[in-house]
């Protein structure tokens, strides 16, 4: 009975933890978050894609996933670890969900040169609907409850921003809106997220993806 007690304290404590990193963020760089209308109004249905950068469209084309997350590398990492993300779509026929990682392969030869160089490359994952479903849910509880903490600096330490930091983009679509967050060398749980999101993306690019890896981080 002891043993049971001390279980359960822990697994309270835990998820007590774990509900406290996802509402309370401590952010000392910069970040944007916008809720807009999914769709473009005046009659037509065209995705909104004002959130979106030039390259993040040539990633995902003109349609908002019910989950997007995008990767800027800092100019100093990009040529080792080039612009990537992902997103879940549903396939067509069977209404399954799929995983659809995007990354340019050619980032250091044609970082120089224009858009139209760049060679994207896609790779897709049949996934199960708890795990798309549970992404889907932890994207939009982060965004929701994200906020601006302020920044607690220790003391005697001095704190340079050097603005060459790498982004993140994280973004999902909630009824009739598009949900954006966009955030400059994320600290603290956003930087736990970008690095599970990171981890997705290299282990798909590596073929070791494995969606029970990443049970206990839902």
């Amino acid at each position: 009975m002891k043993k049971i007690f001390i279980t359960c304290f822990i697994y309270v404590i835990y998820i007590q933890s774990s509900f406290s990193q996802n509402g309370n963020n401590r952010n000392c760089s910069d970040f944007l978050k916008r809720v807009e209308y999914n769709f473009e109004q005046f009659g037509n249905y065209r995705y909104n894609l004002k959130s979106k950068s030039d390259l993040e469209k040539l990633f995902f084309g003109d349609v908002n996933a019910d989950v997007e997350f995008y990767y800027m590398p800092s100019a100093e990492a990009a040529f080792k670890s080039p612009p990537s993300g992902f997103r879940i779509l549903k396939d067509s026929i069977d209404r399954s969900y799929i995983l659809e990682i995007k990354y340019i392969s050619n980032y250091r030869e044609a970082n120089e040169e224009t858009l139209i160089l760049y060679k994207f490359e896609t790779l897709s994952f049949h996934v199960s609907n708890w795990f798309a479903e549970k992404l889907y849910d932890l994207m939009v509880f982060f965004i929701g409850n994200f906020k601006a903490k302020g920044v607690e600096r220790e003391p005697n330490i001095f704190y340079i921003r050097t603005g060459h930091g790498y982004s993140v983009t994280f973004r999902t679509v909630v009824d009739d809106e598009v949900w954006t967050l966009w955030i400059e060398e994320p600290w603290e749980n956003a930087s736990k997220k970008a690095k599970l999101f990171r981890t997705i993306i290299e282990d798909a690019i590596e073929n070791i993806f494995d969606e029970s890896k990443y049970l206990y981080f839902f």
